[in-house]
């Protein structure tokens, strides 16, 4: 029973520093400028689509998404640092 409650209280800790995770992403991402970046990367990161897809719903080619994408990583890394 105890081997149990110690798999339960680790179960709820890492929920907890999952949970903690998203919001700090989300956090940043809120803060990128351009809505065309930050609507790719919670696309991305945040509704776990393909770049395939984030094409196809942009209505953009493959290659221009990925270029967008580095744009949108650029600007979180400014926000970051």
């Amino acid at each position: 029973i105890e081997l149990i409650n110690d798999n339960n209280k680790n179960c709820a800790n890492l929920f907890g520093l999952h949970f903690d995770i998203k919001q700090e992403i989300q956090s940043v991402i809120y803060r990128v400028e351009n809505t065309k970046l930050r609507t790719l990367l919670i696309a991305r990161y945040i509704n776990f689509k393909t770049f395939e897809q984030i094409a196809v719903d942009m209505s953009y080619d493959w290659r221009h998404t990925m270029r967008l994408h580095n744009e949108a990583l650029i600007a979180v890394g400014k926000i970051m640092s």
